[in-house]
């Protein structure tokens, strides 16, 4: 892969990708996360839930952070705040792949209620299992972050920012996204994009209850490999475009 990619196209991309202006209250700093390889580390990303297994060096965390945070701004202000999900999703991952994430598999469909009033993190879990199947490790860092979610005060800064950035009236929009060592000493995601519509307005997006012929759960799933040495050459470039965003869009949960 290291061969076929260029660092300096992606480096050119970066600097002509467009995001949305900074808002008047974010600090220049933005907000320090400290990664640590050793450990299991989960972080809401605007709207991407992102978990790190142990062994996922920091400077990686950090780049691979900084990507999903600009993948998503720069969707957004290439499609509008409220965007067809699946457009947004398709752009999504448009945008990571011009940084180094080269999809492996990719599947968008729509996920049929199996009961009437289940919640969406019940959904959820249905369609990691079937995904993450070949990948237990995987599977049980997501359910770790859920499980985690759900034990969270719903008033939390942390699920006030997940709402915020998650749900637009009937809406839903969000993503889980799993990051782990390849066996080969490469890095693989997962990532898991949903979207929710009901006819009434949504409320605490992950628990949800969803109803058959008012509600319905959009995915787009996601294998990918991603490039070290692209990552590694561009997390200042990263860094320095999405700074002014990260005080607003990042936030630690604790797993």
């Amino acid at each position: 892969m290291d061969d076929l990619f260029s660092v300096d196209n992606a480096s050119r991309f970066l600097k002509q990708v467009a995001l949305p202006s900074v808002p008047a209250m974010a600090g220049a700093e933005g907000q320090s996360i400290d990664f640590d390889r050793a450990r299991q580390q989960a972080l809401l990303v605007g709207s991407d839930v992102l978990s790190f297994d142990t062994g996922v060096e920091a400077e990686f965390r950090e780049a691979i952070s900084d990507t999903a945070l600009i993948a998503q701004l720069a969707a957004t202000k290439q499609l509008g705040s409220n965007p067809d999900p699946i457009a947004y999703f398709d752009a999504y991952f448009s945008i990571v792949g011009n940084l180094g994430w080269a999809t492996q598999v990719r599947d968008t469909a729509e996920y049929k209620l199996a009961t009437d009033g289940a919640q969406v993190h019940e959904a959820i879990i249905n369609v990691v299992t079937a995904f993450l199947g070949n990948a237990p490790g995987a599977m049980a860092l997501v359910e770790l972050t859920l499980n985690s979610l759900k034990k969270m005060d719903q008033n939390s800064p942390f699920i006030t920012l997940f709402q915020r950035n998650s749900q637009n009236a009937q809406l839903g929009r969000f993503q889980f996204t799993t990051v782990r060592p390849d066996p080969a000493g490469g890095l693989l995601a997962e990532v898991m994009a949903f979207a929710l519509e009901a006819e009434e307005k949504i409320t605490q997006v992950l628990f949800f209850k969803l109803q058959k012929g008012k509600s319905r759960m959009r995915r787009s799933l996601g294998s990918m490999s991603l490039n070290r040495v692209a990552m590694s050459a561009l997390l200042p470039a990263l860094r320095a475009k999405v700074a002014g965003h990260v005080v607003n869009n990042l936030a630690r949960l604790e797993i």
